[in-house]
């Protein structure tokens, strides 16, 4: 890979790319992706079995400090070749964020959706999604629960944040709440029911 900006191509599946100068020193970001490909996808961070891993390794690989990750959910591209099924598996899901819950000695796959108008979380939508995970990733992809929210946090600059989700979930405080645009939504996510058992 070349270009004005590039410092090194993909190397270790990560790749450098210039940011900026700083006395006198040139500064670079190291940037990784992990994606299977599939239709349908859920990349979980803090220790749930997926890419993330991958990741950090790769970037610590090219000798930097990792100091964010994103976590998308993709269910493919809507207007590509498979756009009938992908609009059937992501119909009425609106977004999502997926986070890992310690759990009985282990971390399971907990995702929130946040679903259109007129829509609820029922067994059947459920079983849709986690079918859709499950036969296009694997089986620890598959999320142990699925819960409907009314909104997810996020930065003052759009991005989802999947860190704070998780530390609320664990009762633990967060930092930088100032940093988000709708810090309230944290509320949707505190003292769960269906992350009780």
């Amino acid at each position: 890979t070349d270009g004005p900006n590039v410092i090194l191509g993909p190397q270790e599946d990560a790749g450098i790319v210039f940011f900026t100068e700083h006395e006198g020193r040139r500064w670079g970001i190291v940037m990784a992706h992990e994606s299977h490909n599939h239709p349908s996808q859920v990349l979980p961070n803090e220790g749930a079995a997926t890419g993330i891993g991958g990741i950090v390794r790769d970037v610590d690989c090219m000798g930097s400090r990792v100091f964010a990750t994103a976590d998308p959910l993709r269910f493919g591209d809507p207007c590509g070749a498979n756009a009938d099924r992908t609009r059937w598996i992501v119909e009425g899901v609106v977004e999502g964020i997926a986070i890992g819950q310690d759990w009985e000695s282990d971390v399971r796959v907990v995702l929130f959706v946040v679903l259109q108008e007129g829509y609820s979380l029922d067994d059947e939508m459920i079983k849709k999604i986690r079918t859709t995970i499950r036969s296009n990733t694997t089986p620890r992809h598959v999320p142990a629960k699925i819960i409907q929210v009314k909104d997810i946090p996020r930065t003052i600059s759009g991005k989802i944040v999947e860190l704070a989700v998780r530390k609320v979930v664990h009762n633990e405080a967060v930092k930088n709440i100032d940093a988000l645009a709708n810090p309230e939504t944290l509320e949707y996510f505190k003292n769960l029911e269906e992350l009780k058992t």
